[in-house]
């Protein structure tokens, strides 16, 4: 009897043992899994949290020591085959904020997403997010063929003082600056709101 129970235990210690594997196994596929999956929805660059949410990246940020939740249509690993020329966007950190402009011009004939790529570099620039606080107003590149209040303004005008981004169609997705003036161009929609992220991603030095 003795050596019965013995033996009986021995066999249950083994079914322990096997089922205890088994559970290891399923825990770690379903937890490799989980994080595979978390992983596809969060990137890291330069320490830099950004997740997905939806149809945007939500970046998440310190800036001069605040707090700050941005949202891009791209994370930054998307936007690196932009072309940008060294220090693109330096001039507009150093307009003077109590007289001078950052000016987002656009051509009149512009298509729709090129403003909306403007926007998404004036919502940083401006006051919409607290993060630059630079006073900056939308411009006409050229007179357009209708009544408009909007000011006319181009890269002839711009100085230290008056930076001005020109957005245009072209044949490149690029960042181009010569002197006061930055030219953004972009292929299609989706060169324009990945030129736009990249623009903001450098005037933030989070790239």
């Amino acid at each position: 009897m003795v050596k019965k129970n013995i033996g009986g235990r021995k066999e249950d210690d083994s079914l322990f043992k096997v089922i205890s594997i088994i559970l290891l196994v399923f825990v770690a596929f379903f937890l490799a899994g989980y994080f595979l999956k978390d992983s596809g929805n969060t990137v890291v660059y330069n320490d830099i949290t950004f997740r997905k949410s939806g149809d945007v990246w939500v970046g998440e940020f310190k800036y001069f020591g605040q707090y700050y939740k941005v949202p891009f249509y791209y994370n930054p690993n998307e936007v690196l085959d932009i072309i940008v020329n060294t220090d693109a966007t330096d001039p507009i950190l150093q307009i003077d904020r109590s007289r001078g402009w950052f000016i987002v011009s656009v051509d009149p004939d512009i298509p729709a997403y090129m403003g909306v790529a403007g926007t998404q570099i004036a919502r940083v620039t401006g006051t919409r997010y607290g993060l630059l606080n630079i006073p900056t107003k939308a411009a006409f590149y050229s007179t357009p063929n209708f009544e408009t209040e909007e000011p006319i303004i181009d890269c002839s005008q711009a100085y230290h003082n008056l930076v001005v981004l020109h957005l245009q169609v072209g044949e490149e997705n690029s960042i181009i600056r010569e002197g006061y003036c930055i030219t953004l161009t972009a292929i299609d929609k989706e060169g324009a709101y990945m030129a736009a992220d990249r623009f903001v991603y450098e005037l933030l030095k989070i790239i």
